[in-house]
């Protein structure tokens, strides 16, 4: 029986009903441990073992790859990487030409394999266990940063679908190099969504190019939930259609200045290879239940880009919208891939890539492009040749961005944090340099690559993964700056997420920081404007982890346990706040930054029925200084 073929643009070359029969066999030894015998196959091609508790392979949920030299080979899968439970499995054979990649599906006689040594438990969510030292606004006003859950890989509680590679459950060498670095975060309604695209493997995106996927999370517990599919408007053609053939789908998933989920699709052209087809997408992820299984996307923009002479190594790797895209007027961003370029990191002024702008009215789109010279971004003592890197920018203002990278090879340098300013038809301008601020940037390797900004109230905060130490590997740092385009010698360090235990080691690690505030309270009686008490900030870390911290809005005039202002005192008992003496309303939120309730009355006394033991926010109409009281 011929085997099925999927050739690069995902269709099938020579189909089948089936897949072949192989003479694989597979078992489970003494210890527990799933053992693969290849008898036959061709020597020297890739051969990877994929398992899945899917048997469409919707999603892989570990594989083994090597390159089989001679056969019969064995193949060991250890029980301490599975989960307890049976899982179906396959061979892939993966052929490679000078233009393209083909993968040759094999079954063997046995389709499934149990493991039954590791039963997962119930989840319990655990904090960043981090002293985290309040941080000073101005003489009267500072930000206090609690943990709500925590998970990361050093604390062995990261959730399966936070990591598709980590080194703990990578059984051959060849593949813990391989994790995948473009991996990103969007918030609707309580829910974390993470992007599985094409280029993660659990995505199982070599059978079936005509879905993605989004893996899901509680953002109030941390808790993991069931994946969601998200299909192509086109389930003939999937994301690609006619003369174009897919090259990546879904590298980030983001969400415009509305709010409104949005994530990209690039093709090539195999007669025009400087010609491409960028193609946006757009989901509507509000109030989604979450036994809901797929979502279909919408496409809202095709442009056909021709880069000739552009110094460009392909299509656009990092995009992002600036603007709303509902109001058909928006800026495009996006920033090439850099591969196999042979660079000293001292040869200024030699290293280009290319940045793009797309001028967005309704369906057309006015491109301009600038180059960043990336050696100014390089850390300091480095003289190696540079391989490739794997950029993450981030548009802030009118024409200014930041840029951050990790690299792809062992030991080549990676883009330190730098802000340039875009230059229509020229190389970018330097505007705010890493090496001004030494004692924040470091040179310490591996770190989480990206650059997130954000306010909270009035002050301005950029949030940038760092290395820690070789043991720990790696944390965000969340620092304050007078503005998104001030040099790096403004920055003040305010928090490294993570310190304590580190998030992880692995060499690829993403960067984002969400911040959520809470609903605005009204103020009243006199005050001018709302209350600020504070908000939610999610931080997530490809390949290391991820984190909900809460940050709450504080003056020094507050006592922690108990309200003081200009003499007024309260206090939680027999379902009521009571307060010693009248205000014109309160509200009160949990820890997560939920509103309990919202009460505009005049008293001293408000029922809010019984609270569970734990934190809870209360802010005053009168008072512009909320503070966490405590329920024992």
């Amino acid at each position: 029986m011929a085997s099925a073929i999927i050739c690069l643009n995902g269709m099938l070359c020579n189909a089948e009903s089936e897949l072949a029969e192989r003479n694989v066999t597979s078992s489970v030894n003494n210890n527990g441990d799933a053992v693969f015998t290849v008898r036959e196959g061709t020597v020297g091609k890739k051969l990877v073992i994929e398992l899945s508790k899917y048997p469409d392979f919707s999603v892989i949920d570990g594989f083994y790859q090597a390159t089989p030299s001679s056969f019969p080979k064995t193949y060991t899968m250890k029980k301490e990487n599975r989960v307890n439970g049976t899982y179906y499995w396959r061979i892939v054979e993966e052929t490679q030409t000078t233009s393209s990649y083909s993968y040759q599906y094999f079954y063997g006689k046995d389709r499934t394999v149990t493991y039954g040594a590791k039963i997962p438990g119930e989840y319990a969510a655990i904090e960043d266990s981090t002293p985290f030292v309040d941080f000073d606004l101005d003489d009267e006003h500072s930000l206090q940063l609690k943990s709500v859950w925590f998970r990361s890989v050093n604390t062995d509680n990261r959730g399966s679908k936070i990591i598709d590679l980590p080194h703990a459950t990578v059984i051959s060498p060849v593949a813990a190099t391989e994790f995948t670095p473009d991996q990103s975060v969007v918030v609707k309604n309580d829910v974390i969504y993470i992007s599985r695209g094409s280029s993660s493997w659990i995505s199982g995106w070599r059978t079936d190019r005509t879905r993605v996927w989004l893996a899901r999370y509680d953002l109030l517990t941390g808790e993991e939930l069931p994946l969601l599919s998200v299909k192509a408007p086109d389930p003939d053609n999937g994301f690609a259609s006619g003369k174009w053939s897919l090259m990546s789908a879904m590298n980030w998933i983001k969400a415009d200045d509305d709010g409104t989920p949005y994530f990209f699709v690039t093709c090539s052209n195999s007669e025009r290879p400087y010609l491409s087809q960028i193609n946006l997408y757009t989901l509507n992820l509000d109030n989604l239940p979450v036994e809901t299984q797929a979502v279909t996307a919408t496409l809202t923009l095709q442009i056909e880009d021709d880069r000739a002479g552009e110094n460009s190594y392909g299509c656009p790797f990092d995009m992002t919208v600036q603007g709303s895209i509902k109001s058909g007027n928006y800026k495009l961003w996006g920033i090439d891939y850099m591969h196999g370029a042979s660079l000293k990191v001292n040869d200024a002024g030699s290293g280009r890539m290319a940045v793009w702008q797309w001028n967005v009215t309704g369906s057309k789109a006015q491109k301009n492009v600038s180059y960043v010279d990336y050696v100014h971004s390089l850390q300091a003592g480095r003289t190696e040749v540079i391989q490739s890197f794997y950029p993450h920018f981030t548009p802030v203002g009118d024409d200014y961005f930041y840029f951050h990278s990790s690299p792809v090879q062992k030991d080549d340098p990676w883009i330190s944090p730098m802000l340039y300013r875009f230059v229509n038809g020229g190389t970018c301008e330097v505007a705010g340099h890493f090496g001004n601020c030494r004692d924040i940037v470091t040179d310490i390797f591996p770190a989480p690559a990206g650059i997130s900004a954000f306010k909270v109230g009035d002050t301005q905060f950029l949030a940038y993964g760092q290395g820690i130490d070789a043991t720990r590997g790696t944390g965000v740092q969340i620092v304050a700056t007078p503005s998104v385009t001030d040099d790096f010698s403004s920055h003040r360090r305010a928090w490294m997420l993570g310190e304590k235990t580190g998030l992880s080691t692995n060499r690829y690690q993403s960067s984002q920081v969400i911040y959520l505030p809470d609903e605005p309270v009204t103020a009243k009686s006199g005050a001018s404007s709302a209350v600020s008490t504070g908000g939610r900030l999610l931080m997530y870390a490809g390949n290391a982890g991820m984190g909900l911290y809460r940050i709450n809005a504080l003056s020094p005039t507050v006592g922690v346990d108990a309200i003081t202002d200009v003499a007024l005192t309260a206090a939680y008992s027999d379902g009521a706040i009571k307060l010693s003496g009248e205000v014109p309303g309160i509200a009160l939120y949990d820890i997560s930054g939920r509103m309990i309730c919202d009460m505009d009355e005049t008293s001293d006394t408000y029922a809010v029925g019984s609270l569970p033991s734990g934190c809870y926010i209360l802010v005053i109409r009168s008072s512009a200084a909320p503070v966490k009281i405590i329920v024992r």
